[in-house]
């Protein structure tokens, strides 16, 4: 990964992009980053951590294209993105059995 201008090191050992850093609105993890660090975090806590955030969808995507980040980001706990990501390769499932199709 390639430093950004003005990025810390040692917070791109991490796996922090970049546009943390670039000016612009503060994010809540850029106050406290870490409270996105914690272990046992539920979804919906970590969906309330990033609620608001102009950067969620930035961080979401982000963290789903590199399933080895740890924390939360986007919204997601990691277990949270491996759902994602597993139900984003799953084949379209047509209705379930004794269903009619609409």
């Amino acid at each position: 990964m390639s430093g950004a201008p003005g990025a810390r090191p040692g917070l791109l050992v991490l796996g922090v992009p970049g546009f943390v850093f670039e000016p612009g609105p503060a994010a809540p993890c850029r106050a406290d980053p870490e409270a996105y660090f914690v272990s046992g975090l539920r979804s919906a806590q970590a969906a309330r951590l990033c609620a608001g955030c102009g950067y969620r969808d930035d961080y979401g995507a982000y963290a789903l294209e590199r399933p080895g980040l740890h924390g939360v980001w986007g919204g997601m706990t990691r277990g949270g993105r491996v759902t994602v990501r597993r139900r984003r390769l799953e084949p379209e499932r047509g209705p379930p059995r004794g269903m009619p199709a609409v």
